[in-house]
């Protein structure tokens, strides 16, 4: 007869816990300036314990003039300055924090219609969190790029259980969205037609032939006859290939950029943040000084948890702030030749680079470079514009992805206008300046910036007359 024993095992597993204060600092980060504005503005009115700076009471405004007029100058920062910043600590976890996605302001862009779905889709804590993680990965046009093995290693979670999360991101609105590559794309857009057949599984198992034109070899491929063959490439281009470009960013217009850059009297590029959208508060030091005079337990334990949600906001808005600054001067430092040269010397740059240097997790700097936006003498950009792919140049430093895009434009600019420029024209125009890229990647390019093929502004050309 066998006897039961009891063991004791020490086994270390690594967990993923998100606070509620981790969570709204998180969405602090994504907020645009106008946002946190809004919701700076809701908060003061409800929180007799927060103010905005420059609006103190009457009776203050003399005793603080000094501190206020001082909490008005620009921020301005040394690029060379690599450790001005250290992280806040904040110790509360409390649910009075729920303020801030109780008020998120609904945007009109893919990544807030993507925010709304995930909010209602995942019930699991821990799932929505994984799942906006995973949304920091998701290009404008709708497509997934992120690494999920490099993803696991960062936040310790299984590959398998992020796999599960994208699939669940994969049946969201619009259609197609998350799919890593344009056959994804396509079969998500199909599928939920109920159009989805072994032969269009099959003709879109090929579907790089189709960005080559070499339809013969798509259609032996294939067993494919003519007519079947123009069947499904009909219904193919029924669907949308870039899901997500129907959500624009808001028009130039009426924004404020949220970072300045200009040189200094040496000459050296700096970085100032915009007075008009340097949002901050602080403690009414009016409404603490009257903490103390309280006897009421109701009434003291209200204005504890009011000046503790004020605190936090403070602190929080204030990392908000340094993390800005500090990405934007790293930017700024590694495409100093764009500030100088313009687009043909953008230089190749990650998101993680950049957040390896400053000390921060690589969502952050994804987060905190969305819809914030930068201004100089070169434009006006938003702060994701930095971030590209690398292509390799025959001599010297690889190249960035957006440099080649301009190279492309300016040849297109200069084309004669009936004899344009095929793309193996353009590959080979392009080798000359030390530029290697394959035609594909050029008809990639043409699409992105919206030119059309040689044939078609031949035409355009002969149009005009």
């Amino acid at each position: 007869m066998s006897s039961l024993k009891q063991n004791l095992h020490l086994k270390q597993t690594q967990t993923l816990t998100i606070t509620n204060e981790l969570k709204q600092a998180i969405e602090l980060l994504q907020m645009s300036h106008t946002e946190l504005e809004t919701l700076i503005d809701e908060l003061v009115l409800e929180n007799p314990m927060l103010e905005k700076v420059g609006e103190a009471s009457q009776e203050n405004s003399a005793n603080e003039a000094d501190t206020d007029a001082a909490s008005k100058d620009k921020e301005t920062y040394d690029l060379e300055c690599d450790n001005v910043w250290q992280t806040s600590e904040t110790s509360h976890s409390n649910e009075q924090f729920d303020f801030i996605s109780q008020r998120a302001t609904t945007r009109k862009t893919l990544r807030g219609f993507i925010d709304e779905q995930i909010q209602l889709v995942f019930s699991d804590h821990e799932d929505r969190f994984l799942a906006l993680c995973l949304l920091d990965y998701l290009m404008p046009s709708g497509y997934f790029e992120g690494d999920l093995s490099k993803i696991s290693d960062d936040l310790g979670i299984e590959v398998q259980k992020l796999e599960s999360i994208l699939l669940v991101l994969q049946t969201l609105e619009p259609t197609g969205v998350f799919a890593k590559d344009l056959a994804g794309c396509i079969r998500a857009q199909l599928e939920e037609q109920d159009l989805l057949s072994p032969e269009i599984e099959h003709f879109l198992e090929h579907l790089n032939l189709v960005n080559g034109y070499d339809f013969s070899k798509l259609k032996k491929s294939c067993r494919l006859d003519d007519d079947a063959f123009k069947e499904i490439l009909k219904l193919i281009r029924t669907c949308d290939p870039k899901p997500g470009a129907q959500y624009d960013l808001p028009l130039f217009d009426h924004i404020e950029p949220d970072v300045l850059v200009k040189k200094d009297l040496e000459g050296e590029w700096m970085i100032e943040t915009n007075d008009k959208v340097n949002h901050k508060v602080k403690l009414n030091e009016e409404y603490v000084s009257l903490l103390d005079d309280l006897k009421n337990k109701k009434e003291k334990s209200y204005v504890m948890e009011n000046k503790k949600s004020a605190n936090w906001l403070v602190k929080a808005i204030e990392q908000r702030s340094k993390t800005l600054v500090m990405t934007a001067a790293e930017i700024v430092r590694r495409q100093s030749d764009f500030f100088e040269k313009g687009v043909s010397a953008l230089k190749p740059l990650k998101l993680e680079e950049v957040a390896r240097e400053i000390g921060v997790h690589e969502s952050t700097v994804s987060r905190i470079t969305t819809n914030k936006f930068l201004y100089s003498s070169r434009g006006f950009f938003e702060l994701k514009y930095f971030f590209s792919t690398s292509l390799k140049k025959a001599y010297a430093d690889d190249i960035s992805s957006k440099t080649v895009q301009y190279e492309i434009q300016k040849l297109v600019e200069s084309e004669p206008s009936q004899k344009t420029y095929s793309d193996d024209k353009l590959v080979r125009l392009l080798e000359q300046k030390g530029i290697v890229v394959a035609r594909r990647t050029i008809a990639k390019y043409r699409d992105v910036l919206g030119i059309p093929s040689s044939v078609d502004r031949k035409k355009i050309n002969f149009n005009k007359g």
